[in-house]
């Protein structure tokens, strides 16, 4: 299921994350409500509750609450990473910018 997946690609203190619990949490309960909590409609589904929402996501929390780097580091070194690829990317467009002005000159030249 896509909330799964956005659990599974996303940090456990990222927004994406609680977000997909609080659509899935949302999901079950509207799914519930439809169903007439199996008067209506039965089906296996019904038998994936909140609880076993919450107990999911504890589960999750704990397996990756050492790995994962407080948030602080984290955005630290990917600011460093971002410096480094910045300075790269200014001689390239600095270049970039050069060609495309002088070859802006030519089709204006050409064009009028």
């Amino acid at each position: 299921m896509c909330f799964e997946r956005a659990r599974k690609l996303s940090r456990t203190d990222s927004q994406v994350f609680e977000d997909s619990v609080e659509l899935h949490s949302f999901f079950i309960r509207a799914r519930d409500e439809a169903c007439g909590y199996g008067s209506i409609l039965k089906s296996p589904a019904l038998g994936y509750a909140q609880a076993n929402l919450h107990s999911s996501v504890e589960k999750i929390r704990e397996e990756r609450k050492s790995k994962e780097l407080p948030q602080e580091e984290d955005l630290s070194l990917s600011e460093m990473k971002k410096e480094e690829g910045s300075a790269a990317q200014v001689s390239q467009s600095e270049v970039g910018t050069a060609e495309f002005g002088t070859n802006a000159l030519l089709v204006g030249i050409e064009s009028q």
